[in-house]
Formats: structure tokens, sequence, C-alpha cells
């Protein structure tokens, strides 16, 4: 996955105090937020991808790094993601009233803001938009499955990884039947199929380790948070079609 580049000469000379810090806590929001706010955007306000990025980009550096937005979050008033893409439509908001004020008309069509409708408070709008969840969810788990398969690379674990893709993930995103053991004895050279059960038992332990890992460094709160978090990410995935099809 290709993000953004972000523009860093613009955040350095906005804020020089604690650059570093931010740019870690930036990185990480982009790595899992960028393409589920993208699509969000262009659906909600019928614009185009470059439209919405400039939108997203101007929101990175003026309220999440100018404003220390991610530090006003509070996991005990509702879900991060909530807050995130209330706090993201209050600033495209504002940015569209300020255009109108000074009558300027965006470059792109977009819907009226009487269609969008007014939101007092980012806490106040708590419905969930369900498209956003599911490339929310998605967009973790691929994260997660970069990771995890880039580790089992670097620690020349590659047959941990190869059991796992051919047992799990073949069937999960390309709709191909999983490789039977037997299968699996032959292509990882293991000596018998005990031995392949065994080694996806590790993959599987370590996946879950490694998405609780990535969702403790975006959401940065307790552990019984965390695990409500993952919670509700497997219950997006269940209730939506699980992980084909993302639109983002």
């Amino acid at each position: 996955m290709t993000l953004p580049t972000t523009r860093w000469s613009e955040i350095d000379a906005a804020d020089q105090t604690d650059s570093a810090m931010r740019r870690d806590a930036l990185d990480t929001l982009l790595s899992r937020y960028w393409l589920p706010l993208r699509a969000h955007l262009e659906r909600k306000f019928q614009i185009d991808t470059s439209h919405a990025e400039d939108l997203l980009q101007s929101f990175c550096l003026e309220k999440i790094l100018q404003k220390k937005l991610l530090g006003l979050a509070d996991p005990d008033r509702g879900r991060f993601r909530t807050f995130l893409l209330n706090a993201l439509d209050h600033h495209v908001l504002n940015q569209y009233r300020a255009d109108r004020a000074l009558k300027r008309r965006p470059s792109e069509p977009l819907v009226s803001l009487d269609e969008v409708g007014d939101v007092s408070s980012p806490e106040e709008n708590t419905q969930p938009d369900t498209q956003f969840d599911l490339d929310w969810a998605r967009q973790v788990i691929q994260v997660t499955l970069d990771r995890m398969r880039t580790t089992c690379e670097v620690s020349g674990a590659r047959q941990v990884w190869g059991v796992f893709e051919g047992r799990l993930l073949r069937n999960l995103y390309g709709h191909t039947p999983p490789l039977s053991y037997d299968e699996l004895v032959e292509a990882h050279g293991f000596t018998s199929a005990e031995q392949a059960m065994n080694t996806l038992n590790t993959a599987k332990r370590m996946f879950n380790r490694t998405l609780r890992s990535i969702v403790t460094e975006y959401l940065n709160a307790p552990p019984h948070t965390v695990e409500e978090e993952i919670r509700q990410l497997k219950d997006v995935l269940l209730r939506n079609g699980g992980l084909t099809h993302s639109s983002a």
C-alpha cells in the first residue's frame, strides 16, 4: 500500500516543538485510516480522489498537528474512529462554509450544506458510518497481514507465513479451497501433517499478537479498550462480508 507523501515542510514550518512525536502519531494514523477516510469523503461530499486527499492533508496539518487533535480523544466518551470521523466532517464543513462566506466556489461539484446537515459537536454524532467501519476493519487487517508477512520473512519463518496463507488466506481472499495438510507437507517440507497443523496454530497466535499490537499502537488505550476494539473489528467483518470487495 502506498500512502500519500505528507507535506513535512509545511508541518515543520507550522510547529517545531514536538514534530517528531507527532509525525509518528500521524504516520500511524495514516497507515490505519487514510484510505477509509478518503473513501468516506468521496462518498459523503461527492468529490474526486484528488480533492478528498487535499482535504485530508489540510485536516492532518491544521487539526492533528497544529491543534493536537489526537490528544483530545477520550476512550471513555466513545469510539476513537467516531471521534475522528466527526472531527474530519467538521473540518470539511467549516472549510466549505468559509469558502461560501468569501463567495468562492470549490473547484469540484459538492452536495449542498443543507443536504450534508449540521453537526454541532463531534461527540454528539454517534451513529456509525457502516462503510467507513468496514473499510477501517479491512485496512487494519491488511496492515496486520503485511507486518506478519514481513516479520516471517525477516526472521526466517517463511513456513509459518506459507501455512497461514495456504490454509486460511486463500479461502478468505480468493475464494479458493485451502490447501490440504498433505499439500502443505509437500510444499513446505514438513515431516508430517501434525507438524503442519502445529505450524498453523503458531501462525494463528502470531496473527492475533500482531493484530493486538497494531490496534494498541493507534488506539493508545487500556487493554480492555483494545480488546473491545478488536471485538468490534471482527463483528464488523462478520456482518459485512469479510475481507473482500473493499472500497478503500
